[in-house]
């Protein structure tokens, strides 16, 4: 969902935002019940179905947080709102996560309804961590690439949450820089906006009309609706490409023009491509239709190049090599040959993050060690055990 933000969050406020507002909310660190009081709330952004605001909770703790309220028909027929089921699977997805604590993931820390007395919407409301900008809010402003220090050392704690995500079989769907919360001071990330998360269950079928279309990867583009939580690692390396590039990497017009654009750089996918994307017979009208996409020279022209960055055209301007071999490494056809995890967090063009006496901008540079790299290389394994056995209690609990 496209959300718009406010740049001054003082310009428009609650009604009743000058007073601290109560709220009965369920505390997922103690998972219990309890009052929260939260004062200076201001709408920072707004969509079709959400909003989001900035608020100071001051009781039981003093936290800079954001409230994301989600309005559903209050009463809608069973299985027919939308709206709603997806909430109550964002919910389903951040509780999960918010039991394992990953450094690079958004933390949920409260949830509440509000069901007013009159008219017929409610809304369900979740609490979280504060963070001050988002990724497309810095690229935007900085109107030309990023440094290559912050583009690695973004890029990473990225990647980071997307292995993360795929050890727990979940798929963002909708990885892109306006979901990517920063701290540009810090140089801290996390993951946000999990409203198009999926928990993939084996064999499960899901719709391919999900990720925004310039970070889409080719086998949605083409129908698949077998794909699983890899699909994240194309839209990863869709936001490297824009870091580097200072503007969207392919902006395609339509559905046909992003599958052109994609082409003209990797050529069309071979049949074992076919088959690494899950593309059945069905998806195989999209790919039938692909030579009034793409000009038959194209992959002759690709073939030429073939020892040349099949992105390198995309930076007139120049970008760092080893950037560009790691785009090349991320972004292809086959979902299974796609760079990420462990082989990516000790690529080459990381090391400059964890060196002795690192700085930027002046600064020591704390937000990333050795023992994140460590730890990352591992599977960030202490996340995954809390996470598995306070999966495991509830489930206990629930059954006794």
């Amino acid at each position: 969902m496209a959300m718009k933000h406010i740049t001054n969050k003082k310009s428009i406020n609650t009604s009743n935002s000058s007073s601290p507002l109560s709220f009965k909310c369920f505390n997922f660190e103690v998972d219990k019940m309890e009052q929260v009081k939260i004062e200076n709330m201001h709408l920072i952004s707004y969509g079709v179905f959400s909003n989001v605001y900035y608020g100071n909770i001051i009781e039981p703790i003093k936290k800079q947080v954001a409230i994301k309220n989600t309005w559903v028909e209050k009463k809608a027929a069973a299985g027919k709102n939308i709206i709603e089921l997806d909430a109550v699977k964002e919910l389903k997805v951040l509780s999960l996560l918010r039991k394992g604590n990953h450094k690079n993931i958004i933390m949920l820390l409260y949830c509440f309804r509000i069901v007013p007395k009159h008219g017929d919407k409610r809304c369900i409301s979740m609490i979280f961590e504060y963070m001050p900008h988002n990724l497309h809010q810095i690229i935007s402003k900085n109107k030309k690439p990023l440094p290559d220090f912050d583009i690695k050392m973004y890029i990473w704690q990225l990647f980071r949450a997307q292995a993360h995500l795929e050890m727990l079989y979940i798929a963002h769907r909708d990885i892109k820089p306006q979901n990517i919360l920063v701290d540009p001071i810090s140089g801290l990330l996390k993951l946000g906006d999990f409203g198009s998360a999926k928990i993939m269950e084996g064999g499960c079928r899901s719709i391919s009309y999900n990720v925004t279309r310039y970070y889409r990867p080719p086998e949605l583009l083409l129908g698949s609706q077998s794909y699983r939580s890899r699909i994240d690692i194309w839209s990863c390396g869709c936001v490297l490409g824009e870091m580097m590039k200072g503007n969207i990497l392919l902006r395609g017009r339509s559905t046909k023009d992003q599958l052109r654009l994609i082409y003209e750089c990797l050529g069309t996918p071979t049949s074992e491509d076919l088959v690494a994307m899950k593309i059945d017979e069905v998806d195989k009208i999209n790919v039938d239709q692909t030579p009034d996409i793409v000009p038959a020279q194209i992959n002759g022209d690709i073939k030429k190049r073939n020892n040349i960055n099949p992105f390198k055209h995309l930076f007139p301007g120049g970008a760092n090599r080893e950037l560009l071999e790691l785009l090349k490494e991320i972004l292809v056809f086959n979902p299974e040959k796609r760079l990420s995890g462990p082989t990516l967090f000790k690529h080459k063009a990381f090391k400059e993050l964890f060196e002795r006496n690192v700085t930027r901008n002046g600064s020591p540079f704390t937000v990333l060690t050795k023992k994140d790299l460590q730890e990352a290389a591992e599977g960030d394994v202490a996340c995954l055990q809390r996470t598995v056995e306070s999966t495991t209690i509830s489930l206990k609990l629930k059954s006794s």
